[in-house]
């Protein structure tokens, strides 16, 4: 490229702190930035709190406790500003950033940097957020499994405290991150690696029919937390037990999508995340159309299997408000990219297959 990385990186990191400027100042007076303000006037708390005994509520307290203790650290640093604080978050967020980035090869490179400066993945992880902290660690999870597929090593201390890291965020993330962490070796040393993966896409939907009836419970329990959340909050999407399998599909597409037509119309900022997030599903399905028919059936079935899961696991949490999906998407964008560009590719295949081969990423 004409311009190093080194200047592209600066570039970055100083868009995303003008983002986080804006979104501090202007954002903020149009919309609610989350749980942002909380985590700019909260105690460093991490070893006074105490954490329930049972893993949903530890992990959950955990995440909370953590982020307010690294605002706690921000706001003495900064004498309580809230865009330092802001800028620390944002920081955070940029290591993970660049650590995804530098493991790719320079095209699907460039199309990640086209991800990473739309505007409410920028907004959302450029304050002081829990977002921050999952971009921060996906993007270093991320990364390990792109050095893998692409170059057969990888560091297994930053895999480890990374997964760790986003699975005490977002456990509901954790099914699509055991396949990333599994498939490679199947792939790499079972012949028939996409009939295996085929039973075991089949056994892991067994499972999930089998704990529907739970799912469905969960499912339900999350729509009175979306009670009073303004006007942009959508009528309740789990009416019974059966509307969690029943209305997966849709709800799928709404969480990822975030806004509808009708909905846009409601401000300028939905008409926004509207237009964003129209751009990105169009731009996805052109490269899926120009790269499906190449991609390797094993590969397929991870893309497809960890998709799933990935989905089903989070959309119950963004399909009731459109603003929630769109700041929840942030968390796990990365994920879907590595997934559609990196494992699709049919080089990145043979690379697992053998070892030996030296290939370069298109």
């Amino acid at each position: 490229m004409k311009y190093s990385w080194g200047v592209i990186y600066a570039v970055l990191w100083f868009y995303r702190s003008f983002v986080s400027f804006f979104a501090q100042n202007v954002v903020s007076a149009l919309t609610s930035l989350g749980d942002s303000s909380r985590y700019q006037t909260v105690d460093f708390s991490l070893f006074s709190t105490r954490y329930p005994s049972d893993f949903t509520g530890f992990v959950r307290v955990l995440s909370t406790s953590l982020t307010d203790s690294m605002g706690a650290i921000f706001r003495f640093a900064s004498g309580g500003s809230p865009f330092l604080i802001n800028l620390g978050f944002q920081t955070i967020a940029f290591v993970g950033l660049v650590a995804l980035l530098r493991s790719l090869p320079p095209r699907p490179r460039i199309f990640l940097l086209f991800v990473l400066v739309l505007p409410s993945f920028t907004i959302w992880s450029s304050v002081a957020s829990k977002e921050a902290i999952v971009v921060f660690a996906m993007g270093i999870f991320l990364s390990t499994v792109v050095r893998q597929s692409l170059e057969g090593s990888y560091s297994i201390v930053l895999r480890a405290m990374s997964l760790a890291l986003v699975v005490a965020y977002k456990p509901h993330y954790a099914p699509a991150l055991i396949i990333l962490l599994f498939a490679p070796t199947i792939i790499r040393n079972v012949r028939q690696a996409g009939f295996v993966l085929l039973v075991l896409s089949l056994f892991s939907i067994a499972i999930l029919l089998s704990y529907q009836e739970v799912l469905g419970d969960l499912a339900l329990s999350v729509v009175p937390h979306f009670r009073g959340m303004g006007n942009s909050t959508r009528a309740a999407f789990f009416l019974e037990q059966a509307d969690f399998l029943s209305k997966a599909p849709e709800g799928m597409f709404l969480s990822v999508f975030g806004p509808t037509m009708q909905e846009a119309r409601g401000g300028i900022l939905h008409f926004a995340a509207f237009v964003e997030s129209s751009i990105l599903v169009l731009v996805i399905l052109i490269f899926l159309g120009a790269r499906m028919w190449s991609t390797p059936i094993a590969s397929l079935m991870v893309v497809l299997l960890a998709l799933f899961w990935l989905l089903i696991g989070t959309y119950p949490l963004g399909v009731m408000n459109p603003g929630t999906a769109i700041r929840y998407r942030t968390g796990y964008e990365l994920l879907i990219f590595v997934l559609l560009v990196v494992l699709t590719s049919r080089l990145a295949y043979v690379r697992l297959r053998s070892p030996t081969e030296r290939v370069r990423l298109t």
